[in-house]
């Protein structure tokens, strides 16, 4: 069981470091409909939450070897709110377009 835990661990972190670093490497580029080279207020809370997404991410991998449950349950509900938060901006600047 711990195992399975470990692996899902860095599965979750695996997939949070990437969405970080494609929100991150794309704040200059236009993505699908947005267009943050255009709107400096979506260009910079792409880079703050692509550098907190890698942050976090990268936690999540690291406290899959730990075994600290507090410490990965914190981890979990972060990654949750800022994944969560990223959809909820970019829902948020679609409607305003």
């Amino acid at each position: 069981m711990q195992n399975i835990a470990t692996a899902l661990f860095i599965g979750l972190g695996l997939i949070v470091v990437f969405l970080g670093w494609y929100v991150f490497s794309h704040r200059n580029k236009p993505v699908i409909i947005f267009h943050p080279e255009k709107d400096r207020s979506l260009s910079k809370i792409m880079l703050v939450l692509g550098i907190v997404l890698i942050i976090c991410g990268s936690l999540s991998i690291i406290s899959a070897f730990t075994t600290l449950v507090i410490f990965k349950i914190i981890l979990l509900i972060c990654d949750a709110v800022f994944v969560s938060s990223l959809s909820f901006l970019m829902l948020a600047y679609s409607i305003g377009n």
